[in-house]
């Protein structure tokens, strides 16, 4: 469903959308300003609160979607909160790869160990069995899962599967993003680069349409402070000039 909504003022906007489309819609709110266009997002949130007990979480995603600086985000949060204790990083690559430098980097980073191996299979067997109160942060590329069975990796208590999905994507480009990473599982989608896209209402339709929430946006690089909550609302602003909300 698509409506345009006209109303005096930003709050306005949205609680008009809110109520013509409900509280599931992606709603956004647009105001001419002297400098172009400013415009609010509001999306639908998952408000499960995915590092409060730990257990496993698996970031996957296509190329180029983040998952670097997802996984580096996601562990800070965990060590602001929980301390560096108890948590570790874990991902695929030979001993002197670049995956393998890439993990060590982002450790470095947040100040928690390092392990990556060559296989799926080889990983799977050094990991340590998934608990509350601690947190594996795995990180696996999009080919591994066209060729390895991940359900050893993915299918335990707790785990959580997080698809990172830039929120660039047109409608297409994320329904095939969906099918290719339908093998790992995935419990909810991050919406990746926000920065570059003011309204990244197509890649949160597919995720939905999919049956998966979306867990967090990720709208920069400043880790962690650009990982939000996805009910946060953003604000942005565009050169353009428009005075409608889209829900």
């Amino acid at each position: 469903m698509l409506a345009v909504l006209q109303a005096p003022d930003m709050q306005s906007a949205l609680a008009r959308a809110r109520e013509r489309c409900g509280a599931d819609a992606v709603v956004v709110a647009t105001r001419r300003t002297e400098h172009g266009v400013e415009i609010e997002l509001e999306m639908p949130g998952e408000r499960h609160d995915w590092l409060a007990q730990g257990g496993r979480m698996v970031v996957v995603g296509p190329p180029g979607a983040g998952k670097s600086t997802l996984l580096a985000a996601l562990a800070a949060r965990w060590v602001l909160r929980h301390g560096a204790r108890r948590a570790r990083l874990f991902g695929l690559g030979a001993a002197h790869s670049l995956a393998a430098h890439g993990l060590q980097h982002v450790g470095r980073l947040v100040g928690l160990p390092t392990a990556a191996h060559p296989t799926v299979d080889e990983l799977i067997d050094a990991l340590p069995a998934s608990e509350l109160h601690s947190l594996q942060l795995i990180e696996i590329p999009t080919r591994a899962i066209e060729t390895a069975d991940l359900l050893p990796l993915v299918g335990v208590t707790p785990c959580s599967v997080l698809l990172a999905l830039p929120a660039t994507l047109h409608a297409r480009s994320a329904q095939h993003a969906l099918r290719r990473h339908r093998a790992a599982r995935p419990t909810a989608v991050v919406l990746t680069h926000c920065a570059d896209s003011a309204a990244p209402y197509e890649v949160v339709a597919a995720a939905s349409a999919a049956g998966l929430p979306i867990a967090y946006r990720l709208v920069g690089t400043r880790i962690p402070d650009d990982l939000l909550n996805a009910e946060h609302p953003v604000k942005t602003s565009l050169p353009e000039r428009t005075r409608h909300a889209v829900a």
